[in-house]
């Protein structure tokens, strides 16, 4: 299960592309060419989009394990991958949820402002819970089944999400990157829902986006 959340950039930002439009012939000699190729083509490695990424360990936003906890209340199939999982709940060398970063408005989540810059910020569930189901839909072995992944199907998972989504809040709420966001502009909501998730649990606007 992913999450997404996008942030408006404030004036004061600068990133790499900025650092070369402003240092130019300065850079490098490969980092010039680059330049020179962005600028004429707009292609290159400019042209791409930044991404940064961290994996996350379930106890930097479980300090207490009380989301721990709740995996020992599932009832899951006794399989050998569900037996790992629960294993890995104990091993503080293993990560739950990757945190991306992008450098880029995310496609199809709302409409950008012209001339605006943002940036995008996605949160994954590396080791969920649910417990999906894969079905035959025909005697002809061409026809695709059904395959219902069944996402979020326990509080588990749910509360991952949750805990996640309000630490990346509370890191884009934090000096010094605070001072350079100017406003939360999509947390997960599609422009054609804001209605329907009004009085919404943030459990419940993260289903929507999911």
């Amino acid at each position: 299960p992913l999450h997404d959340t996008v942030y408006r950039k404030g004036k004061e930002w600068r990133g790499y592309r900025d650092f070369c439009k402003n240092v130019g012939s300065c850079c490098r000699r490969e980092t010039g060419r680059a330049f020179v190729k962005f600028k004429t083509k707009g292609t290159g490695l400019l042209a791409g989009t930044p991404v940064a990424y961290t994996m996350l360990k379930l106890k930097v936003f479980d300090k207490d394990g009380k989301i721990a906890a709740l995996a020992d209340k599932l009832v899951l199939p006794d399989t050998p991958t569900y037996r790992l999982e629960k294993e890995w709940l104990k091993n503080d060398l293993i990560p739950f949820i990757e945190m991306t970063g992008y450098d880029r408005f995310m496609p199809g989540l709302a409409t950008p402002e012209p001339g605006a810059q943002y940036l995008s910020t996605s949160i994954i569930t590396l080791h969920p819970f649910n417990v999906g189901s894969v079905h035959i839909t025909s005697n002809d072995p061409n026809t695709a089944p059904a395959i219902d992944p069944n996402y979020l199907d326990n509080e588990f998972d749910i509360q991952v999400l949750i805990e996640a989504f309000r630490f990346t809040r509370t890191m884009f709420g934090t000096s010094p990157l605070k001072d350079l966001i100017e406003e939360e502009v999509f947390v997960g909501i599609p422009s054609g829902q804001r209605a329907f998730c009004l009085g919404k649990t943030l459990a419940d606007l993260i289903k929507v986006n999911l």
